[in-house]
């Protein structure tokens, strides 16, 4: 068996680059009026909220409650497909 160690980080590099530029986004995320692009595969894994919503609708645009801020909700999608956090620094 061969281990590539740096492959699961290339790999999400990879897939917030393509969720960066539009490419292969497969969901429209509504929040705040905003639309936000994004993986169904990758929000899926990440969160059984999105696992659940995808799966039992097929539709290409999912409206999150307007509770939820844009720019939190941004900072949330950098963090699944990163693994960081940006805090504010108040």
């Amino acid at each position: 068996q061969i281990e590539f160690p740096q492959h699961s980080s290339l790999l999400l590099e990879a897939l917030n680059r393509h969720r960066l530029e539009g490419k292969f986004c497969d969901v429209s995320l509504l929040v705040q009026g905003r639309e936000l692009r994004a993986h169904k595969a990758v929000l899926a894994a990440a969160s059984p909220y999105f696992h659940d919503k995808l799966l039992l609708g097929d539709a290409p645009r999912l409206t999150l409650p307007s509770v939820i801020e844009a720019d939190a909700f941004e900072g949330l999608l950098q963090l699944i497909y990163s693994g960081h956090l940006r805090l504010p620094l108040d």
